[in-house]
């Protein structure tokens, strides 16, 4: 741990999916991943998102982080805590989150996620537009 109490996390990707399934060798497989605008068929509705996010972290510490999703009336959808700990330096993982059940009230839109170390300032990882769009 460095002398500021962060725990050095890079975040090296943060993907949308509709679902991510982890085999038994540990593999991780993301399924309907959504590359640009998340369309949706009907208005009001709902989705079910997944989020995968893969991270490294330099240094062994105890580490608490904080992710959160709001959307473009800046209301919150999903918040998320999570603790652990590493014994060895320069770790690379993934932790998903899910189910995020998100209304879609609006025509257009956006969900927008960051994340936080402890109780630090939060960074912005993916910017993701939200559009109806009839079949």
């Amino acid at each position: 741990m460095n002398t500021k109490g962060q725990c050095n996390v890079s975040v090296l990707a943060a993907v949308f999916c509709e679902g991510v399934r982890v085999e038994s060798n540990g593999k991780e497989i993301l399924i309907g991943v959504y590359s640009g605008t998340i369309n949706v068929p009907r208005i009001p509705g709902i989705i079910a998102l997944h989020c995968w996010i893969n991270l490294s972290i330099q240094d062994p510490s105890s580490i608490s982080l904080n992710f959160r999703i709001t959307d473009h009336r800046n209301q919150q959808v999903h918040i998320s805590e999570i603790h652990t700990e590493t014994k060895e330096g320069n770790s690379h993982g993934s932790i998903v989150l899910t189910p995020i059940n998100y209304e879609v009230k609006d025509p257009e839109g956006f969900l927008l996620l960051e994340y936080s170390e402890r109780e630090g300032e939060w960074r912005h990882l993916v910017k993701k537009h939200v559009r109806y769009q009839s079949n």
